[in-house]
């Protein structure tokens, strides 16, 4: 479990042995996957192999080098320094918060928005603060968001879009503005149903858009 839980579990009657594992654990550079959150999965997965008793060296080569699943924080075109990220399994408020803070290292626009899985939000709105702009696709989530946004953020934030092909186009045009290293962040923080079939359909149409 992660350490950051130790004093929860303590309050719990669990049987079994509980070992713990913190970001730090994992002490060599991850080549592929960006921000703190993934060190914990690294910690994590670490942890298991010496669970399993598995070769120490072979475990930290294959973590180090992992190269990430599809559909999650993944960099898939660049083009003229902009880069298109497809972060479309991206479901929660709190997993585009995380892609956030991985993607921090130039002008981010971010595409945000579907249909909502009654989550909080404040924090998430709270960090757009490091967004340059936001496009916003339509559903129940963005109904939620839309107003906090408006009062917040009301120089940088799209009309709702029913096109995911807009989208990528305003998204685009507004990336091409900076003229500098940008990410056109595709993290919608909510479920893609009504508008896709699900997040891996809404991933894959992403990708094909950008292609073209």
């Amino acid at each position: 479990a992660n350490a950051q839980l130790r004093e929860r579990l303590k309050k719990e009657n669990i049987k079994s042995i509980i070992s713990y594992f913190l970001a730090k654990d994992f002490s060599n550079t991850l080549k592929y996957l960006r921000g703190a959150h993934n060190y914990e999965n690294a910690a994590a997965a670490l942890l298991i192999n010496k669970t399993l008793g598995n070769k120490f060296e072979q475990a930290i080569k294959t973590i180090t080098e992992f190269k990430g699943v599809r559909y999650r924080q993944e960099i898939v075109e660049e083009r003229d320094s902009v880069f298109f990220v497809n972060d479309s399994t991206s479901t929660t408020p709190i997993s585009t918060i995380k892609a956030l803070e991985a993607f921090n290292d130039g002008k981010v626009v971010l595409i945000l928005g579907g249909n909502s899985k009654q989550l909080p939000f404040d924090e998430l709105v709270a960090r757009l603060d490091s967004v340059d702009f936001i496009v916003l696709l339509q559903g129940s989530f963005t109904d939620e968001i839309l107003n906090p946004l408006k009062k917040k953020y009301p120089e940088k934030i799209s009309e709702p879009y029913d096109s995911l092909k807009v989208a990528v186009e305003k998204a685009y045009e507004g990336a091409q503005n900076f003229q500098q290293k940008t990410y056109i962040l595709f993290s919608p923080g909510a479920t893609s149903f009504d508008m896709f079939a699900n997040e891996f359909d809404r991933a894959r149409q992403f990708d094909e858009l950008v292609r073209k």
